[in-house]
């Protein structure tokens, strides 16, 4: 088999174009498959094979079945799924537009969802009592997908074209408005840090110190640290903007060094806030039951290396609770550093901090503001 390189995908080994004299056909062989490209010989069959060969190459969509016979829901869908894991993962509104529509229209032929069929889905939604921006952004992801699919030759352009003119819902038509995210008191954070592992005691107090994104914070590894200065940063290689070609840059003040020293103490490449670390320190308070024997694990749940932003979110909520508090979420902390930040230095520096640095022209922007976050860093982080 021939190798060929996809770009940042590892290799791919294309199939070999093999002759079958029985038959007197050029075919080649895929995933225990045997694909027909015409007559043994034939200019046309041996084009035809290139042609797959650039879809397999690209991750097109290598068609295998009798092409006549029209896409599924489920086959839309799954296409999709496959090329945004090798581009980078599906986002989480396309993920529910996702979920809703296998569960209604999975079977149905892609080209039969129309306007009335997304109305119907984001009816479904506001029974499920989703917040009206949430609904909204899901059935814009709805309509990407479609989008997609018309890219790929999967569907004719008018079934995009006609999900278009399905307008978001308004205010007043779903039965739970958007929440606005208000910054957490230091009263409260105070009262929360006493029932969390150390562990996610010093994520607590890197998020509120920073302004980083949880993600961005639970991912950090010593090898992202640039410790040259009197303020450290780190260079992120996986952030939220980053299929935008933005750079995020987080920034760690003499405050925030002094609770980063001890998680340092790992391997170059490993996250600094150990899910299993934590897990441990948060059975140290457990009393031991002597008498009692060890038992099974109850699931099949392992502790990952790290924490993601779902299982913070959870062990707050958990912790302030237990604290007898309002229950919170980690992006308060960021809301509450954007507001310090905005008081001490002013908004630009903080749009810096919290890396709000915009389009190509504001990225120049960001660059000229990066001396205002080292001054707000050694101020208030």
């Amino acid at each position: 088999m021939a190798r060929a390189n996809a770009g940042n995908s590892t290799d791919i080994r294309l199939p070999k174009l093999c002759q079958h004299k029985g038959k007197g056909l050029a075919y080649a062989r895929h995933q225990g498959k045997f694909i027909y490209f015409g007559a043994l010989g034939h200019p046309e069959s041996e084009s035809k094979y290139r042609q797959w060969c650039a879809e397999l190459i690209t991750g097109g969509s290598v068609v295998t079945r009798d092409a006549s016979q029209p896409v599924t829901v489920g086959e839309l869908l799954a296409a999709y799924e496959r090329d945004r894991e090798r581009r980078g993962g599906v986002q989480s509104y396309a993920a529910i537009g996702a979920r809703h529509l296998r569960d209604l229209y999975e079977h149905e032929r892609a080209d039969s969802i129309g306007p009335k069929r997304l109305k119907i889905i984001m009816a479904v939604m506001v029974a499920g009592k989703f917040r009206r921006s949430t609904i909204n952004a899901t059935a814009s992801s709805i309509k990407s997908i479609f989008q997609w699919a018309v890219s790929e030759e999967m569907i004719e352009p008018g079934v995009w074209q006609a999900l278009r003119s399905v307008a978001g819902l308004r205010n007043g038509e779903a039965l739970k408005e958007p929440r606005k995210v208000l910054p957490v008191t230091d009263d409260v954070v105070k009262a929360t840090l006493p029932h969390l592992p150390r562990t996610l005691q010093a994520v607590v107090q890197m998020l509120k110190l920073t302004g980083a994104r949880p993600s961005e914070m639970l991912g950090l590894t010593p090898a992202m640290l640039d410790k040259t200065g009197d303020v450290w940063t780190a260079t992120l290689t996986h952030h939220k903007t980053m299929r935008k070609g933005k750079t995020r840059i987080l920034f760690f003040g003499p405050k925030a060094q002094e609770v980063l020293k001890p998680y340092l103490l790992r391997g170059t490449n490993e996250p600094c806030f150990s899910a299993l670390e934590g897990f441990r320190q948060q059975n140290e308070v457990k009393p031991n039951h002597r008498h009692q024997p060890p038992a099974d694990p109850k699931t099949d749940r392992r502790i990952g290396d790290s924490y993601d932003k779902d299982s913070l979110r959870r062990a707050i909520v958990r912790a302030a609770k237990k604290a007898g508090v309002d229950a919170w979420h980690p992006y308060q902390l960021r809301h509450a550093a954007a507001t310090e930040a905005r008081r001490v230095a002013g908004l630009d520096a903080a749009q810096v901090m919290l890396g709000h640095s915009g389009a190509a022209i504001t990225e120049v922007y960001a660059e000229l503001d990066k001396d205002k976050a080292v001054q707000l860093a050694r101020m208030i982080g």
